[in-house]
């Protein structure tokens, strides 16, 4: 059986564009490293085009034929130049060893967690010999990028109202020495009910210490947790934006700051600018922070623990030293909880 392989529909042996979205195969070219499209994965995964790649790795929509469903894979590649988590005398088997576990190990992580803005996790594998898969929740979703060119800016009170769970995912990736490394509004995704999800996921991107030489260790690198922090602000600013240009960590200045027609309440563009404006990192920024920066408090009940983690899981998390959450879908943020 064939599918079409932008949109997972059926199509008939011969067909080459599709009837149901217009997609043409054969305008489409396989990039080197990545999976052939209309590839039988594992006698299972039907694979699609490709939707997004960066450094680490590719985004591929797929259809699960046993379950019958349209699903996200993602993909490893191996970079054999890449330094991380790797010291630099260490071999390119070591390397591509490294970055497959590593890649392993978050993904398990965070399908463990239960993530409040991250699309549920069905499994992650080695397929074959090679292939270092993800296998996530598809639906259909538009980039928060795309939404601000076709839909204009949203209110301040949307925007962070809409954010929140992206946040709150944050902190708990950041309580279990994981961050995204990658968050910008090309891959903050919302579903057809305006719901956030954070996506692309690099996907090795754990801090551990490492021995370099001797006794000494590398100390965890908090420039990557400050990274994701500074993005989400980023985001949020780009999202009430109303000018038409694209927001940079350059324009916030004094003018900035000074501006009594911005729409960001003039507390939290001081600390926009603050936190900014600190090259030598001197000041403390964390998801903590955020949360009581744009939130009136925190509510209460976010999270609870779950009722049960699965047989399979439980000595993973007690080796790993896993905080589990369970986020409680009930609370709700409204303008009453969002500083003005």
């Amino acid at each position: 059986m064939r599918y079409c392989i932008s949109c997972m529909n059926i199509l008939n042996d011969d067909e080459d564009m599709c009837r149901f979205c217009g997609f043409d195969k054969s305008d489409y070219v396989i990039k080197m490293q990545y999976i052939s499209a209309e590839t039988m994965l594992e006698n299972r995964y039907y694979i699609g085009r490709d939707l997004f790649a960066d450094p680490f790795g590719v985004t591929y929509i797929a259809f699960d034929t046993i379950m019958e469903r349209k699903v996200l894979i993602r993909q490893l590649l191996i970079d054999k130049n890449s330094t991380i988590y790797c010291v630099p005398d260490e071999t390119e088997k070591v390397k591509a060893f490294v970055q497959r576990n590593s890649f392993l190990d978050f993904y398990k992580r965070m399908a463990v967690m239960e993530l409040p803005a991250v699309p549920v996790i069905y499994t992650c594998k080695v397929a074959g010999s090679q292939q270092v898969l993800a296998v996530r929740e598809y639906f259909e979703r538009m980039d928060l990028d795309t939404y601000w060119r076709q839909h204009g800016p949203m209110s301040y009170q949307d925007a962070a109202a809409l954010l929140y769970p992206v946040i709150q995912t944050v902190k708990m990736l950041h309580d279990n020495n994981m961050y995204h490394g990658n968050i910008s509004a090309s891959n903050i995704y919302m579903d057809a009910n305006r719901k956030l999800y954070l996506d692309e996921f690099p996907g090795i991107q754990i801090e551990y210490k490492k021995k370099i030489s001797g006794n000494n260790e590398m100390d965890t690198d908090v420039t990557n947790y400050r990274n994701d922090i500074l993005n989400i602000l980023l985001v949020l600013v780009s999202m009430v934006n109303n000018t038409g240009e694209k927001v940079t960590a350059q324009m916030f200045d004094n003018n900035y700051l000074k501006n009594e027609s911005d729409p960001v309440p003039y507390d939290l563009r001081k600390y926009i600018y603050k936190v900014f404006d600190d090259k030598k990192m001197e000041y403390g920024v964390s998801a903590d922070d955020l949360l009581y920066e744009i939130y009136a408090e925190s509510p209460k009940g976010v999270y609870k623990e779950p009722e049960r983690i699965p047989d399979e899981l439980q000595n993973y998390v007690k080796e790993k030293n896993i905080t589990i959450y369970k986020y409680d879908s009930s609370t709700q943020i409204t303008e009453s909880n969002i500083r003005e």
